[in-house]
């Protein structure tokens, strides 16, 4: 037997599903076995891990997502089932720093939505041609179904209106 009776119950509780991976995700330890850091683990079921890794990633209600200015794949900024809030800005901007605690302060006000944050670089990078981002700070909000809700925008008041009338309209549970 090459592997001992510790590493079949570790890869039992490990392929018990996402519940292990979120564990470690808010932990940032792994939570199977304190012998065996998420980087063990990963050198052992490499494929599995990064898989759970993932998914486990992508429903977090916030998330950064620095593009260094490259194109993305817009699969990475929707949530399912989730309000989602897309928010273009860049480290330079001085708007975009005053907007960005507010923005956090009403995604964790709702617990069903989720913000997206995209640092475009500069105005001419690929990743905002992508998105046709002409100015910084650019927030778009999208319902459930992935429709854009009104226009883009940079006025918090504006931003928090749309996300309450998809409340008000009953769009969520």
């Amino acid at each position: 037997m090459k592997y001992g009776i510790g590493f079949y119950c570790l890869f039992l509780l490990f392929f018990s599903g996402a519940v292990v991976a979120d564990a470690e995700a808010e932990i940032g330890e792994s939570a199977t076995n304190k012998s065996f850091p998420p980087s063990a683990i990963a050198k052992i079921i490499p494929h599995q891990y990064e898989l759970f890794a993932r998914k486990s990633d992508k429903y977090k209600k916030i998330k950064d997502i620095n593009s260094y200015g490259k194109k993305i794949d817009p699969a990475v900024l929707r949530v399912p089932n989730r309000i989602n809030i897309i928010y273009f800005y860049a480290n330079w901007c001085g708007l975009c720093s005053s907007i960005d605690p507010k923005l956090e302060k009403l995604v964790k006000k709702h617990k069903n939505v989720c913000l997206r944050k995209v640092n475009i670089s500069h105005e001419q990078s690929p990743v905002a041609k992508q998105f046709k981002v002409m100015s910084v700070p650019n927030v778009r909000v999208y319902d459930k179904e992935g429709k854009l809700v009104g226009a883009s925008t940079d006025d918090f008041n504006q931003i928090e209106s749309y996300v309450e009338s998809l409340f008000k309209q009953k769009v969520l549970d």
